[in-house]
């Protein structure tokens, strides 16, 4: 029922026109790319320590701080798992200076998250285990992994299908919004605000690609790449529209950032790539 409605969606934009970029040179509005699919992937089990946690497997601890013989384990179940092709220890500190790598370069990280960033510190953050996943049955070991004493959570994805293929995302309002501030109190993006944003990203330089992927689109990327699959109707209606730049310059991307935060409709700007 849904997919003909979505096509047509998308086909509406695609109607909509070109991308201009420099005098003679028009830039398509092009559906996504077929491929490649990722799988290839990063983790990160976070463990749990002294501090009062929201995590079940932390709470059963009473704050006690993992063991070095709890360290060992988790490394020995680490090492045993042929779709873990390498991992290490980061410390408090060592996540905090990667995540103010994150803050300053903008990797990922929205107008909104950048706030709640300046006000945390190296004691905010958890010991963890990170790593680099290969093909294989990945979601099976991260699971095992989770189960492990001493571990609060997991976090697990493979690589972005966009990487390599665009430099910036723009998404849109979902139906149903989650701790999205230019989202609350609203809906779903309307197509004349989908028409709004894509006619501002046409004016800007330096466009060479713009994609649109739609929010079916949306869950098929997330069904793929998350290690706890989507699966309810509500958080199926959290999946956005986005629109995606491939810039000829990625240093230019702060342009397109300031160009579009606060747009009707317009959920987050995020960067996707290094300048």
């Amino acid at each position: 029922m849904w997919k003909p409605i979505a096509a047509a969606a998308s086909m509406g934009l695609l109607i909509v026109g070109a991308v201009a970029d420099g005098p003679g040179r028009l830039v398509p509005l092009l559906p996504p790319p077929d491929g490649p699919w990722p799988e290839t992937g990063t983790f990160s089990a976070f463990l749990c320590d002294e501090k009062p946690s929201v995590w079940r497997a932390c709470q059963v601890r009473e704050s006690v701080p993992l063991t070095d013989g709890e360290k060992a384990a988790i490394e020995v179940a680490l090492a045993a798992m042929p779709e873990v092709t390498g991992f290490r220890f980061e410390t408090r500190e060592e996540a905090f200076a990667n995540l103010k790598k994150e803050r300053e370069t903008g990797i990922g990280v929205d107008v909104a998250s950048r706030a709640v960033l300046d006000t945390m510190d190296a004691s905010d953050m958890p010991e963890s285990y990170r790593g680099e996943l290969g093909p294989g049955d990945w979601r099976a070991a991260m699971d095992r992994l989770e189960n492990l004493p001493g571990v609060s959570n997991v976090s697990a994805n493979l690589d972005s299908f966009w990487e390599g293929k665009a430099d910036a995302v723009v998404a849109m309002c979902p139906r149903k919004v989650s701790g999205i501030p230019a989202c609350e109190a609203r809906g779903r993006a309307t197509e004349s605000e989908e028409q709004a944003v894509s006619g501002r990203i046409r004016r800007l330089p330096g466009v060479e690609k713009l994609y649109f992927a739609n929010w079916m689109r949306a869950l098929r990327e997330f069904q793929h790449s998350s290690w706890k699959p989507i699966g309810s109707v509500a958080e199926r209606s959290l999946a956005p529209d986005a629109f995606y730049v491939k810039l000829a310059d990625p240093s230019t991307y702060p342009q397109v950032e300031e160009a579009l935060t606060g747009m009707a409709g317009v959920a987050f700007v995020k960067r996707l790539t290094m300048p």
